[in-house]
């Protein structure tokens, strides 16, 4: 090996990894879990060492959001009652796991209103794919932990929502 070419395996997968980081458009926010039961998933989440950051309700499903380790992640609890076929968010109780993967596009949108944002970024989809972007839910705003947020959902082409 010469002299200063560092080549091995984990080393080469964390400059690829830096290296997706600066290109990436945005900073990852955090991951979202559906899930049955909150507070059994919580315990389950603290093992990792996430700790509640706060709680929030998102329509009819309880939430929180645990961090820990530079990690967001929500967990989205929702009641059995909810009609899957009606649900205008998108859960469904029956389907657990991951729901969404969330990006922050704060500064990416430059102080525009995130329907600006989406706009533009729909404009560039269809500049370079010539496909529009599958709106799944329109900006809203929800108060979580004192704070205010405007989330949208936009479908990847296979389905997979991102806020």
């Amino acid at each position: 090996m010469a002299a200063g070419r560092h080549r091995c395996a984990r080393c080469t997968l964390l400059s690829a990894l830096l290296v997706m980081k600066a290109n990436a458009l945005a900073p990852f926010h955090h991951a979202a879990i559906k899930c049955r039961d909150i507070e059994r998933s919580m315990k389950f989440y603290s093992l990792f060492g996430l700790e509640e950051a706060c709680r929030f309700r998102s329509g009819a499903a309880r939430c929180a959001w645990l961090t820990g380790a530079a990690t967001r992640l929500e967990l989205i609890e929702v009641p059995s009652y909810v009609n899957a076929t009606a649900a205008p968010d998108g859960l469904v109780e029956e389907a657990v796991g991951l729901n969404h993967l969330a990006f922050d596009v704060t500064d990416e949108a430059g102080g525009a209103d995130l329907a600006a944002y989406l706009k533009q970024l729909n404009a560039r989809s269809e500049e370079r794919f010539r496909k529009s972007l599958r709106l799944a839910l329109a900006p809203q705003q929800l108060l979580a932990g004192g704070a205010a947020y405007e989330y949208a959902f936009i479908a990847d082409p296979d389905g997979v929502l991102l806020e």
